[in-house]
């Protein structure tokens, strides 16, 4: 969903804080479970994430996994 998202605004990388204000509303609305297995995609590959997205909550992982 965060890779649609970061497709529908078509953003660039000056734009990354945008994706990073999506990362409350993911922890807060996506089960534990969900955040830990986006994380797990991220860790393994990052296949299907948004580039943006990958940089985005790999900087900042704690906003999605605490």
């Amino acid at each position: 969903m965060l890779s649609c998202i970061a497709e529908a605004l078509n953003l660039s990388r000056a734009k990354v804080p945008g994706v990073i204000s999506c990362c409350p509303h993911d922890r807060k609305f996506r089960e534990p479970r969900m955040r830990q297995e986006l994380m797990a995609l991220l860790d393994a590959d990052g296949e299907g994430v948004h580039p943006l997205v990958r940089e985005a909550l790999s900087k900042h992982r704690s906003m999605v996994v605490a």
